[in-house]
């Protein structure tokens, strides 16, 4: 209890309130087997310019130096573990997030058979089926 308290004194009433959330928290619709797309959304305190980067305070910069309230989308590259650091203007890490990927099935056997089979005549009507030409 006690480090709780102190965490919130060192944390809020210090005024070091940042944050960075990958939203949606569980990625589950994907592109491939194993990657998807989330929005990052950051809230620093401080005056900023704060910046995104992939993996730790040093890593690839996703961002380039920005609003400290502020939001990012990815695209299809984000893998389950994938760590989103949060740094100031000096590359100090203000806060970090981890993505999590939990992909359904892809791609449904069902709907990519039928869509291989969906083909548009000549004359511009769909047919379904195979086109033996």
């Amino acid at each position: 209890m006690r480090a709780a308290l102190l965490a919130f004194v060192l944390c809020c009433v210090s005024g070091g309130v940042q944050t960075l959330q990958l939203v949606p928290e569980v990625i589950t619709e994907c592109t491939s087997p194993s990657l998807g797309r989330a929005m990052v959304v950051w809230n620093y305190a401080g005056a900023g310019p704060v910046q995104i980067r992939i993996g730790s305070a040093n890593g690839v910069a996703m961002t380039g130096l920005t609003r400290p309230v502020n939001s990012a989308p990815t695209d299809n590259w984000v893998s389950d573990g994938l760590i989103f650091v949060l740094v100031d203007g000096t590359g100090h890490e203000l806060a970090r997030a981890t993505a999590h990927v939990r992909c359904s099935f892809f791609p449904d056997p069902i709907a990519a058979a039928l869509a291989a089979s969906l083909y548009f005549s000549p004359t511009g009507r769909q047919r379904v089926g195979l086109s033996h030409g």
